[in-house]
């Protein structure tokens, strides 16, 4: 079935600022490393998993994935060519057999091998769609068939188990092979994937229960599900909402909406995390106030999150998948993104060890951050990587990505990101939008349409859910669907649109957490040089006993306000959370959820 989206081309769309920076890093400290991409296809020729059941297979294909998201937006050509070269270095390992694995053939379909050859075929499948070199797609699309076909000749009914093939999390994390199969009947037409797909859904996901009956049953949440782990989870529902747009079997639609909005209620966080500590659902809206010693929001989850609810999106038109990808995307994404090259610490080898692009894990109450390396596994040579190392750059690539679209008739803003945009619409007629404005501190957009010559389409501007006064000035519009709809003629027109944000508190456990717009608040002990407890203030909180003053930002963050009592005698820095904890030294605690000591 048809997306009723389409990202825009890449180059298309230039942002400035923080985005853009964010995906600059991004590329230049890592996605074009050809050292780091020859290392991670070596694992498939070493074979190290084979020997302590790891997850070194998913490194390659989960940064292709992003690298390839990241060059849609960026349309680099020095990362375009970094990218083929890192796709020649892969497929010199595939076998004999067809295989791609990072297993032995003693050791396959045990441990994380299922998993890692998912993430191959995702990796692949995402070059697939860039790749401008048709004999290379070729190769590309070769190794996936025969990789693919390796699979359904050991794996199925009356064969292998699929949710056997791993003794981690009832095989979870092997049935979310599900996704890249469908995705390849997509490519191929071969009813081989398709069925293989089918045969997956009837296993439910897991060894010991089954999550698609688990998510079709509303009163059922996910941390009271057979499996708990939130990453593992959601990538096998990817799979599912996949299979539906091959079927369209809307059962399977309503399954997967079913599941977001389950974990949207009791898992989601103030800087739009989900899942709690030891990387699991578990209730943590509610648990999100207290001060845990163990890692909470692991990034891989925040990434995945942001990828269901883009599909979801993508398929149902649904303008609520978008605020909630805001608040994911602003604040835990965006915070996760290790800008200062900071060391992290290690519990594997107990010591800090070198930086990595990406936090593993995003703090709440009174903690900082670079405190584990998730998913740490050494390589032959004495080095390292992790998972969400490895995920990040897709998730930061989608903010850019998702920010414009293009649909059948015209456009649609979901984010006000200053840059401009050079497009066509479906006709051929060329457009240039510029989009001015501090988006997402300030209130004020101005957008500049200038078409090559006049044109009518549609247009359509997202109404932030957290904005209860927008308004939009110099053209005509109509409000539905969260979207401010604008059918008109265009040729130079200007739209000023205004969303005034302000200071909001949230209350929880007798805790409160402050946001300003999509922007999530937090208290940073190394900008206020607190001795006490960072969660700790001695006066009252509710909003109407505060003011609030709204002060320059610093270098690298977006926000920043003094809270004071009435008697301006007390106060405190709250900053955005992105820009938060960024020393990652033992002194440098962040805090979202405060607590009045009075």
């Amino acid at each position: 079935m048809k997306y009723l989206f389409e990202y825009l081309e890449p180059l298309q769309a230039v942002y400035g600022g923080k985005i853009n920076n964010a995906v600059d890093f991004v590329t230049d400290k890592q996605l074009l490393d050809e050292k780091l991409w020859q290392k991670f296809a070596k694992q498939f020729e070493i074979r190290l998993d084979s020997f302590d059941k790891g997850w070194r297979g998913e490194y390659w294909g989960k940064m292709m994935r992003g690298a390839c998201l990241t060059y849609m937006y960026l349309g680099s050509e020095e990362l375009y060519k970094t990218l083929v070269y890192a796709v020649n270095e892969l497929l010199k390992y595939q076998d004999e057999l067809g295989r791609i694995s990072t297993y032995s053939k003693e050791t396959e379909f045990s441990g994380w091998d299922m998993w890692c050859r998912k993430y191959v075929l995702t990796g692949l499948q995402h070059f697939y769609k860039i790749c401008k070199d048709s004999t290379l797609k070729e190769r590309v699309l070769s190794a996936m068939i025969n990789s693919a076909n390796y699979v359904c000749e050991k794996v199925g009914e009356n064969k292998i188990d699929i949710c056997k093939t791993s003794g981690n999390w009832f095989g979870v994390n092997s049935a979310s092979i599900l996704e890249p199969f469908v995705e390849l009947y997509k490519i191929t037409s071969n009813d081989k994937y398709l069925d293989f797909a089918k045969y997956v859904i009837s296993t439910g996901g897991c060894s010991n229960g089954n999550l698609i009956t688990c998510a079709e049953n509303t009163s059922l949440y996910p941390y009271q599900y057979p499996v708990k782990k939130a990453y593992e989870v959601m990538s096998f529902f990817e799979g599912v909402l996949s299979y539906y747009e091959v079927t369209g079997e809307k059962r399977y639609l309503s399954i997967v909406k079913n599941f977001v909005e389950r974990v949207y209620e009791t898992e989601r966080t103030a800087v739009g995390g989900v899942g709690g500590e030891g990387e699991l659902f578990n209730n943590f809206y509610f648990r999100q106030t207290e001060e845990i010693d163990t890692v909470v929001q692991e990034t891989c989850v925040t990434v995945t999150w942001i990828r269901l609810l883009t599909r979801l999106y993508f398929n149902t038109g649904d303008v609520n998948y978008i605020d909630r990808i805001e608040k994911s995307a602003l604040n835990a994404m965006l915070g996760s993104l290790n800008t200062e090259w900071n060391t992290h610490y290690s519990s594997i080898v107990k010591q800090r060890v070198s930086p990595l692009p990406f936090d593993s894990y995003s703090p709440l109450v009174n903690n900082k951050r670079g405190c584990e390396v998730g998913g740490f596994r050494s390589f032959q040579d004495g080095t390292f990587y992790g998972c969400c190392a490895c995920i990040g750059s897709a998730g930061v690539a989608l903010i850019p990505l998702l920010a414009v679209l293009r649909e059948d008739d015209g456009f649609v803003f979901n984010m006000y990101f200053s840059g401009e945009i050079s497009a066509k619409t479906k006709t051929g007629n060329s457009v240039k939008i510029t989009i001015d404005g501090n988006y997402p501190v300030d209130s004020k957009v101005k957008i500049r349409v200038k078409t090559q010559k006049k044109e009518r389409f549609l247009i359509r501007f997202r109404k932030p859910s957290w904005c209860s006064l927008p308004s939009v000035s110099g053209v005509d519009y109509v409000l539905e669907n969260g979207y401010f709809n604008v059918d008109k003629i265009w040729d130079n027109d200007q739209i000023t649109l205004e969303f005034p944000a302000e200071i909001k508190t949230e209350t929880l456990n007798g805790k409160t957490a402050f946001s300003y717009g999509a922007i999530t608040l937090a208290r940073d002990d190394f900008k206020e040089k607190v001795i006490s407890d960072l969660d700790v203030v001695d006066f009252n909180l509710d909003i109407s006993e505060i003011a609030t003053e709204k002060l320059p930002p610093n270098k690298g963050e977006m926000a920043r306000f003094k809270v004071s009592d009435k008697s301006g005698k007390k106060s405190i820095i709250l900053t955005d959370y992105a820009s938060c904890g960024k020393k990652w030294d033992e002194n440098n605690k962040i805090s979202v959820w405060l607590k009045e000591n009075r």
